[in-house]
């Protein structure tokens, strides 16, 4: 069963993908210059996390700016699975 659900939408429809506690869910949505790399996991405390970094986009996507994600931890503590 999944924990984690994604859906994106473009010119090709919708698409979605599941993610398991063990496996997450990631994706990098981005422009040419500018994007976002969200990852969603189950710490080691039970808890889902989804953190949030910025990138260089499709020209540069080897920039790496984890200095500072948003990061978001919460729901009910839940055994990791």
């Amino acid at each position: 069963m999944a924990r984690f659900y994604g859906d994106v939408q473009g010119n090709r429809g919708e698409a979605t993908r599941m993610g398991t506690p063990s496996s997450g869910i990631s994706a990098h949505i981005r422009g040419w210059d500018v994007g976002i790399n969200v990852q969603c996991y189950v710490d080691d405390d039970g808890f889902d996390v989804c953190e949030a970094y910025p990138t260089g986009g499709s020209r540069n996507p080897s920039v790496d700016y984890k200095r500072r994600p948003l990061r978001v931890r919460g729901g009910k503590k839940r055994r990791k699975a």
